[in-house]
């Protein structure tokens, strides 16, 4: 099962690269021609790779027998939280009475995090076939206690990903992935157990057509392209419309592995990034992107990503930016008539080691921030929770206790923005431990 974004799957072909495409001498044609296969099903595993960054689910078995063909797979993750700190009405500079993530009270909390169920069929050589069932109903936010790191909707069980994938990298280098899925702009993993300020402003789940290509070199590129939300009065007689696809993306990237060092780069456009996830739910005043007020202005995006480890060591850098403002009755900065420019960027460091009976584990340290944000994922006119802080700090510790069953402990400091910059000045600590499993 295929749970970790595109950056630790080429981590894993670095680390394994020199076992894994190895000739080994011998004096049998039958070595040689195993040896010749193991490359070949490598260098296939590094392609099918770039098609699952930022996906979930789990690989494909291929049978003649049809039941064999459909693998059925699933993750449930449960998380204990604390925050010296839980949401609440404030008064800004403006003498306005705002939301808050930051009031003056402690709490705690059990939630779900995650419960999935995934289906996966091999249909035939080239074709396949996923879904993903949502089964976390409304998420279990607790939105006094969790506010700072919601990511998703609160809802009942829902179809998360359907969509089929066209290709066979034996064959060619092409693919085309139809139906629901998250698209290809920025890099992140949909399960994380805090979503970072880089993935609030580029994760996005839509319908969408995808084509693109990955050479066994490393290189890959994708275009995509969606209906996304409505534009404000854009019909003739100034209704909305829903009715053309005029969404669309383009991602470029670049991951290759040598000796024990791997390495990825990643580039993406998106035209409106309006649709994004965490965007699209923000409701300032009586305005919501997602309802039938929808968007005025069309607003570009770029997202930027690099990763790299050598041994047991690894970092990455993401970088996400609106190219041109918001208009203000979309999303405003400072107060209504300051129009907004949003960016995050992200950086993380880690360290993986092994520990009692050879478990793996892994430590890391981020540091993240945005700018121009502070309203982004504020709900129902600041009355519910969203919003993002200016500034995290974030420490993670993640270990195995037993095959596909991990506990992960995360620590993060967050810093809100200035009063004057419709934030708080406050700050907020608040520990995760996640127990999470894995089956099949």
């Amino acid at each position: 099962m295929k749970l970790k974004p595109i950056v630790a799957s080429m981590f894993l072909l670095g680390l394994v690269s020199g076992t894994a495409f190895a000739a080994t001498t011998t004096t049998t044609t039958t070595t040689t021609t195993q040896t010749q296969l193991d490359a070949m099903k490598a260098k296939i595993a590094k392609m099918e790779a770039v098609l699952d960054q930022n996906q979930g689910g789990t690989g494909l078995r291929t049978s003649s027998d049809w039941a064999s063909k459909i693998a059925v797979s699933g993750l449930i993750d449960v998380d204990a939280i604390y925050s010296n700190r839980t949401p609440g009405n404030r008064t800004n500079d403006l003498g306005v009475t705002t939301f808050s993530r930051y009031n003056d009270q402690q709490s705690s909390d059990l939630n779900l995090g995650n419960a999935f169920l995934f289906v996966d069929s091999q249909i035939n050589d080239w074709t396949k076939a996923h879904a993903a069932l949502d089964l976390t109903y409304d998420h279990e936010f607790g939105i006094e206690n969790r506010s700072s790191l919601v990511l998703r909707d609160a809802h009942g069980p829902l179809l998360d990903e359907a969509y089929i994938k066209i290709a066979n990298f034996t064959e060619s280098p092409f693919y085309a992935k139809l139906g629901r899925q998250y698209i290809p702009f920025g890099d992140y993993d949909i399960y994380a157990v805090v979503p970072t300020l880089t993935q609030l402003l580029s994760e996005s789940r839509k319908t969408a057509a995808t084509v693109g290509m990955v050479d066994p070199s490393g290189f890959n590129g994708s275009l995509y392209t969606f209906r996304g939300i409505n534009r404000v009065n854009r019909g003739p007689e100034g209704q909305n419309t829903s009715t053309r696809i005029e969404n669309f993306g383009v991602n470029l990237g670049f991951a290759n592995a040598i000796d024990n060092m791997g390495y990825k780069l990643g580039i993406g456009y998106l035209d409106n990034m309006a649709d994004v996830n965490y965007i699209a739910n923000t409701s300032l005043g009586s305005h919501t992107f997602g309802s039938a007020a929808g968007y005025t202005d069309r607003v570009n995006a770029i997202s930027v990503n690099a990763g790299m480890n050598n041994g047991p060591f690894d970092a990455s850098i993401n970088y996400v930016a609106a190219l041109k403002s918001f208009n203000k009755a979309d999303l405003y900065f400072k107060n209504p008539n300051d129009d907004a420019k949003p960016w995050a960027a992200a950086v993380n460091v880690g360290y993986s080691f092994p520990i009692v009976n050879n478990h793996p584990s892994r430590v890391s340290l981020g540091y993240q921030q945005s700018g121009e944000a502070a309203n982004i994922g504020v709900i129902g006119g600041g009355l519910a929770t969203g919003g993002m802080p200016e500034k995290r700090y974030q420490l993670d510790y993640k270990f195995e206790v037993s095959p596909n069953t991990d506990v992960t402990f995360v620590l993060l400091h967050d810093r809100d923005y200035d009063k004057s910059d419709s934030g708080t000045d406050d700050n907020a600590t608040t520990g995760v431990v996640r127990f999470g499993v894995k089956f099949s």
